[in-house]
């Protein structure tokens, strides 16, 4: 994280953002007010995925594994599962954020890019029907989020493991059509921009991208200034946190910036 890049970020987000009635196109309105300025709570299954938070805040063990993430040369890094929790996982009110955008674009088959340790696939994966397919690189990390996973007793969640510069090819070339797609590994402007490239073309028509930390550092601020201006975006959704591109044609091809 650059503290004082993501700061200078805020304060201009801050200025330039908007609200729900400066929005007259119907299908944003119906996003805006559904997904960014609604609010959730998931019953059973929110509990128990809190509680596993929770528990993984709690968790003293070191886990290692090769690290093909932000500022690493692929090298063994040794990681600590609380610290994991406390700091790279997304918070509670994103996650449910998530899951409604999944609701939202009515998505079945859904693609992450980075597990971590699945406290946010969980969220992704609460209704049954959902197919969620997650890479994650860190092979300490990724049985840590299979242990979650069986926890919470999903079976509707398959897990990847290796580098997603490798992995995600592989995985779209043996047909996979997802719905929705997150973004949240790397983070670095280059292999932001080939995750979505590759996925871009995959992901079904009125589909949608998250990508997550936008603002975290230099370099993934450019990468979402790109990606707003990809010739696919249409409507894109700056959310500081995250930014959410919507692939429906019927769109305005345009940015927005609301505050959560």
């Amino acid at each position: 994280m650059e503290y004082g890049h993501a700061a200078r970020q805020y304060l201009l987000h801050w200025l330039h953002s908007e609200n729900l009635h400066s929005v007259h196109s119907p299908g944003l309105f119906s996003f805006c007010r559904d997904v960014i300025y609604s609010d959730t709570f998931n019953g059973d299954a929110e509990e128990q995925i809190e509680s596993i938070r929770r528990k993984c805040i709690e968790d003293s063990r070191i886990v290692k594994g090769i690290d093909y993430g932000t500022g690493s040369n692929g090298g063994l890094r040794s990681v600590g599962i609380a610290a994991v929790a406390k700091v790279e996982i997304a918070p509670i009110r994103y996650a449910r954020l998530y899951n409604r955008i999944v609701q939202w674009t009515q998505a079945n088959e859904i693609l992450e890019i980075g597990t971590s340790l699945g406290l946010t696939t969980l969220y992704l994966s609460i209704e049954p029907n959902r197919k969620v397919t997650t890479l994650e690189g860190h092979e300490g990390i990724a049985s840590t989020a299979e242990e979650n996973f069986k926890r919470a007793n999903r079976h509707n969640i398959r897990v990847i493991h290796g580098d997603a510069s490798k992995t995600l090819s592989q995985t779209l070339n043996e047909g996979l059509k997802p719905d929705l797609v997150l973004i949240d590994a790397s983070h670095r402007y280059n292999s932001t921009m080939d995750f979505f490239d590759q996925v871009i073309d995959h992901v079904k028509e009125s589909g949608a991208v998250i990508i997550d930390d936008i603002h975290s550092s230099r370099e993934m601020t450019k990468a979402w200034q790109a990606i707003v201006q990809h010739v696919k975006t249409t409507a894109a959704i700056d959310l500081f946190r995250c930014g959410v591109v919507l692939l429906d044609k019927r769109l305005e091809k345009r940015l927005w910036r609301f505050r959560i």
